[in-house]
């Protein structure tokens, strides 16, 4: 019987830890996008990366914001009512979005690791 707590200890100690070594090195971007018709807020783009996504941003983070930036245009195009069936393939160059900025957080404590504006 005590050998059977100890495990149920151990293993449960173990499923902890791999808990939090799991969160351990997610990051959350988010763009906010600001267009130039003042109707409605701010358009927040947030997809959630892996430490290899972390480490294409770090190696060139300009051409990773460049692609996330063009993702978010075309989803607040689509929201906005610009269909690529109606609109062709560059339904999402339609948005004239005056300003944006990003923001790289960690999971697991909302640290910042990286912020700034784009253009």
């Amino acid at each position: 019987m005590k050998n059977y707590i100890k495990y149920s200890l151990l293993f449960y100690l173990l499923s902890v830890v791999c808990c939090f070594a799991y969160d351990r090195g997610k990051y959350n971007l988010e763009l906010t996008l600001i267009t130039d018709d003042n109707r409605h807020r701010p358009f927040v783009y947030s997809i959630i990366l892996d430490r290899k996504g972390y480490a294409k941003f770090e190696f060139n983070d300009r051409r990773f914001l460049k692609k996330e930036y063009e993702k978010a245009k075309r989803k607040l195009a689509i929201k906005d009512g610009f269909i690529p069936q109606v609109y062709g393939d560059d339904y999402y160059k339609l948005v004239k979005v005056r300003n944006w900025t990003y923001k790289m957080t960690e999971v697991q404590n909302d640290k910042v690791v990286a912020q700034g504006r784009g253009h």
